[in-house]
């Protein structure tokens, strides 16, 4: 993963458009560093998001969690 990417990018968006949830997602499993550096720049990411991975339900789950609380 790309540092800048998340600093230059990720941050940005998320700074200009002040959405109520950042959830990205990723066909492919993404260590748990990865996650825990993004979270603390408050961006949720799902992995293995693909029909036969976790991410699917995961995904759901924090949906549900963010608009019917």
């Amino acid at each position: 993963m790309n540092g800048e990417i998340v600093k230059d990018q990720l941050v940005s968006y998320k700074t200009l458009f002040d959405p109520e949830a950042f959830i990205m997602t990723s066909l492919k499993h993404v260590p748990e560093w990865v996650k825990k550096k993004l979270e603390g720049k408050g961006v949720i990411l799902v992995d293995d998001f693909h029909p036969k991975g976790n991410g699917v339900l995961e995904f759901r789950e924090l949906l549900r969690g963010v608009w019917m609380p």
